[in-house]
């Protein structure tokens, strides 16, 4: 079976087996358990001029995965991906590295609706890049831009919880020759964010001892 890579590389059967963990909103650090329930909390009311909210479904509880899919266009992968939502049924899968271009059709899952942010145009010609999400259709979301600082792609969702939202970033943070990584890289994307019901995830190409790594580098210390 492929594997999909992250920090570690994980595959859908050792996704698959891991228990749900219960959590409230906060800022999640990379390489913890991919599997996440979220539940309400004390927050600030969602409110933007620069998004669309789709879908009228409030939900109590989140149940979401992460993922590097290392290219959501490979048939193969798709259709494991497919087979992990029809069996665990999660409400959403944020995913990085998707991979698609400006040419490429949305990749279609049913009962599911495709968010996607693609490859940035100055790093078309890489192999890598891209951002996306799916979440079960009627369930009430929005797509917030955020500014970053390239290479660095985010994007931020707006999800309900009860009578309130809270968001959910989505980075995927290649390596670059010649770009180390740096704090501000990611202090100027958390400076966008509303009130404290927040989660960032994605792929940060970073090791650290605190998140399960072996070994810290360079990148792990600025990200931490």
């Amino acid at each position: 079976m492929a594997s999909f890579q992250q920090s570690t590389k994980v595959s859908y059967a050792d996704i698959a087996s891991r228990p749900a963990a219960t959590m409230q909103p906060r800022v999640a650090r990379p390489e913890y358990s991919n599997i996440v329930i979220v539940k309400p909390s004390g927050g600030k009311t969602f409110g933007s001029t620069n998004s669309k909210v789709i879908g009228d479904f409030v939900r109590k509880e989140w149940k979401f995965i992460q993922l590097n899919i290392n290219g959501l266009n490979v048939p193969e992968r798709k259709t494991q991906l497919v087979q992990l939502l029809q069996r665990k049924q999660y409400d959403a899968v944020f995913l990085q590295e998707s991979k698609l271009g400006s040419r490429n059709k949305d990749p279609i899952i049913n009962g599911y609706t495709l968010i996607r942010l693609n490859r940035p145009n100055a790093l078309n010609h890489r192999s890598g890049g891209g951002l996306a999400i799916y979440i079960k259709n009627g369930i009430s979301h929005s797509e917030v831009p955020l500014k970053t600082i390239a290479p660095l792609e985010a994007r931020r969702y707006p999800l309900p919880k009860s009578q309130r939202f809270f968001s959910i970033v989505n980075i995927y943070r290649p390596e670059v020759k010649g770009k180390p990584q740096r704090f501000s890289e990611y202090q100027y994307v958390y400076d966008q964010l509303p009130g404290t019901d927040n989660i960032v995830l994605g792929d940060f190409n970073t090791k650290h001892v605190l998140w399960g790594s072996p070994t810290t580098d360079t990148n792990g210390r600025q990200v931490h």
